[in-house]
């Protein structure tokens, strides 16, 4: 696939210096300049953008990986090219995103459409994300080798990248009052968790009405200054979760925490609410509409409020729970449902949000890969969900009581993203090398 710069238009951006505290970005009149291999952006040329001509060979291809039975059928399909996928990402629905982001085993991000798979931009990165992206209105967040990372969300381009001085454990949660103002929250492999604000500033400054200034030359550098930071009682699991101007994050010994980042005393926050439960925390935190889920060891699910970290309910899962919970929600009937994998032998299971009644338990299941609005009369029999269970088969289930519908195989493909936002089944094929998009047959 060929591609061409972004970065040409009057002054180019030359990164000619890489600090410990930021990254100095040199603008010269009428001069080129060379972006770090990891910050690179690219657009995919007008010869490429008709997907369909590009994929449609690709799509006979997957398609012939169904039995001809099947009830899912491609959509699109993507060819790498040679590079083969490591981990793929579903931004949140109520951003409005158009694409999922994938991130190659060759160190590259790429942006595919959501519903024809049209690449939209790359970004070279030098290494594997630790913890997983943010997605914010204005932009996307992610750190890679203690680098936090800020990219343009509709170009890919590269916004800013600072050295962290502290060796981070997972990826950044953020906070924007506006597109240029944000507040990054990162945790340590210290035991503390980081609020970081990156400042902006360019050389030569104006002072006055005869201040110092040059039109030909200026660098700009973006400085990683610490705000305060918080120390855990153990070392941080997994990531942080934020609603509005509070975090959450869990430890590793029985400890989850609600930081308000609005006031501070002597450089911490002041306002920290902090619950103890049964066992140590390996998975983070999950905000799920008013309230806080969190997975712990102890085979329990406890689901507490925002507002105050009391409990609202929790969920004896019967298994050690290691991974972070989710949601689905059901617009038919207005129904929130906690969806938590608990651990290697047990069920998926779905929980009611306000009640913590289980709603269903399915054995064998591993996660929720998409959500279908079906053509019913019955609100109750509208929204369904296609899980992958651990036989590498895709099933059809009511999200309402979990009954299932169908089922086939998918033993031909790779790997299949979580997904509870649309109809559609991001997976990989080919070694990974072939991305695509499965819908369910009408």
């Amino acid at each position: 696939m060929s591609r061409y710069p972004v970065f040409s238009v009057g002054k180019l951006s030359a990164f000619l210096f890489l600090g410990f505290a930021g990254i100095v970005t040199v603008l010269l009149s009428g001069c080129g300049g060379t972006a770090p291999k990891e910050q690179t952006s690219t657009a995919v040329p007008e010869d490429m953008k008709t997907i369909e001509k590009v994929s449609f060979s690709t799509s006979e291809a997957v398609q012939s990986k169904l039995s001809p039975d099947s009830p899912l059928q491609v959509r699109w399909a993507m060819n790498l090219n040679g590079a083969q996928v490591s981990r793929m990402w579903m931004p949140p629905a109520e951003l409005d995103y158009d694409y999922i982001l994938v991130l190659t085993k060759q160190n590259e991000l790429l942006a595919l459409h959501k519903r024809n798979g049209k690449p939209l931009w790359s970004t070279k990165v030098n290494n594997d994300l630790t913890g997983d992206p943010f997605f914010s209105p204005y932009g996307v967040y992610f750190v890679v080798q203690s680098y936090l990372n800020a990219i343009e969300r509709h170009s890919g381009e590269p916004i800013w990248r600072v050295k962290l001085p502290f060796p981070p454990s997972a990826g950044p949660v953020v906070h924007e009052d506006a597109e240029k103002l944000p507040t990054a929250f990162v945790p340590g492999l210290d035991r503390k968790v980081y609020a970081i604000e990156v400042e902006m500033a360019t050389w030569p400054p104006k002072v006055g009405h005869r201040g110092l200034t040059r039109e030909d030359f200026t660098y700009q550098k973006e400085i990683c200054r610490i705000i305060w930071r918080y120390p855990a009682h153990g070392g941080i699991a997994g990531n942080l979760a934020i609603s509005g101007r509070t975090i959450f994050l869990a430890d590793n010994t029985n400890k989850a925490y609600s930081i308000t980042t609005t006031q501070l005393t002597f450089g911490k926050p002041e306002e920290v609410e902090m619950v103890r439960t049964q066992g140590p925390m390996t998975a983070g935190p999950a905000v799920i509409g008013p309230y806080i889920a969190v997975a712990s060891r102890d085979k329990n699910l406890y689901c507490y409020h925002l507002r105050d970290m009391t409990v609202n309910w929790h969920y004896a899962a019967g298994n050690i729970l290691t991974q972070p919970a989710y949601y689905i929600t059901d617009e038919n009937t207005n129904r929130t449902t906690v969806v938590i994998l608990c651990g290697s032998t047990g069920p998926l299971a779905g929980i009611n949000d306000t009640d913590g009644k289980v709603a269903w338990e399915i054995k064998n299941a591993d996660k929720i890969v998409a959500k279908v609005i079906e053509t019913e009369n019955e609100a109750d029999k509208k929204g369904t969900m296609l899980i992958l269970n651990k036989d590498k088969t895709i099933s059809g289930h009511y999200i309402i009581n979990g009954e299932k519908i169908w089922s086939t195989s998918m033993k031909g493909f790779d790997s299949v993203m979580q997904n509870t936002s649309n109809e559609y089944v991001y997976a990989t094929t080919n070694g990974g090398s072939v991305v695509c998009g499965l819908i369910k047959r009408q």
